[in-house]
């Protein structure tokens, strides 16, 4: 079932490639400026969906995973 420190750095890749790519997306195709506040705002929303909210599904359905997952 793959390496405890995986867990932990799941939601990294998620959270860092939004942080990147959505605020110019914002900022080529809707124009929304700053571009710096962008990247603040949407980084944060992500650190608190999958950081948070999603570690949080995570480590519930770690508990139903032979159930869920058979």
């Amino acid at each position: 079932y793959g390496c405890k420190k995986s867990k932990w750095l799941s939601p990294v890749g998620p959270i860092l490639a939004n942080s990147l790519i959505i605020p110019f997306v914002l900022y080529y195709a809707y124009g929304i400026r700053p571009l710096w506040f962008s990247i603040v705002t949407v980084a944060a929303g992500e650190i608190i969906s999958c950081g948070f909210l999603g570690m949080i599904l995570l480590f519930s359905l770690e508990k139903y995973r032979h159930n869920l997952f058979t």
